[in-house]
């Protein structure tokens, strides 16, 4: 059994390249974020990412290619101010800048919603110039990366308009161990634990009566799990041993107005501390590092 804290890091921003990820070369971005949900992150290399881009859209598994953004200037055309929920548009002297994600935009080509071709697509130091220049979040977009419990993921996918990519307890096997999450008001270490470390807790008397209660839970749940898939259920059948806080990863990512009015929706003491937990040093790390989208 393992023991993680829940945390964040940010993968990538319109603009800035030096993230881990750049929207510029969006296939690398998109193929960490899908093999999130396969646990299959082994198999990336310099040259796999493309092929696995292909790949999903052979399968018509267009939801990972969702993570991925475009800043499109169209010429001289009047364009409708949101031609999809993932895309927004708006005048700019004359001609029509437009944004979202590939997906969207591929989708609305085919309606022909929009117009093929006759569009400039910025660069990200174009992106970045015309954001600082006129103070404009809306052309930029952010994805983070999420280590948190089910039950907060289950609260994440509610915000729209974004795009997700979760860990998936229906394909990802855990017989080698199951990894929960630390609440904030336990105070337990991270790391590997077995029921020999609970015995020697117990006799040193580091654990009050409810963190012990809590860790026997645990080594419970990871056992019932344990017991179905070696009884020969799948790991689809047997997540339902899994309690909600399993340990998952998932990554975000959305338009920097909508992660605005995330932080606004998130900065209240009626949200579950656990959402605050994430959620609030996120919001800090954004003011103090990008105070001309987040600031204000």
């Amino acid at each position: 059994m393992r023991l993680v804290k829940a945390s964040y890091q940010i993968m990538a921003m319109s603009g800035f390249p030096e993230l881990p990820y750049s929207y510029a070369d969006s296939d690398r971005l998109i193929e960490a974020a899908g093999r999130t949900c396969y646990k299959s992150e082994d198999k990336i290399t310099e040259t796999s990412a493309k092929p696995f881009v292909e790949m999903l859209e052979k399968r018509t598994h267009f939801a990972m290619i969702e993570h991925s953004w475009e800043v499109r200037l169209y010429f001289g055309a009047e364009l409708p101010k949101y031609p999809s929920p993932f895309l927004r548009s708006f005048s700019f002297y004359g001609d029509s800048i437009v944004v979202g994600n590939r997906t969207a935009f591929t989708e609305v080509e085919q309606r022909e919603d929009l117009p093929k071709g006759n569009y400039w697509l910025w660069s990200e130091s174009a992106i970045r110039a015309f954001s600082e220049h006129y103070s404009h979040h809306l052309i930029l977009a952010m994805t983070v990366k999420f280590i948190t419990d089910r039950g907060v993921s289950h609260e994440l996918v509610r915000h729209r308009p974004c795009s997700f990519a979760q860990e998936s307890t229906r394909y990802c096997n855990y017989k080698d161990g199951v990894a929960f999450i630390i609440p904030p008001w336990l105070d337990l270490p991270e790391g590997e634990f077995n029921n020999q470390d609970l015995i020697e807790f117990k006799a040193q008397r580091h654990l009050n009566d409810i963190e012990r209660r809590w860790l026997a839970n645990r080594f419970r749940d990871e056992e019932n799990y344990v017991d179905m898939l070696k009884f020969g259920w799948k790991s689809e059948q047997a997540r339902g041993e899994l309690p909600t806080c399993l340990k998952t990863e998932i990554w975000v990512t959305a338009p920097v107005s909508q992660w605005r009015y995330m932080f606004y929706r998130r900065d209240d003491k009626a949200v579950h501390e656990q959402m605050r937990e994430l959620m609030n040093p996120l919001h800090e790390e954004v003011k103090e590092k990008y105070p001309v989208y987040f600031g204000g």
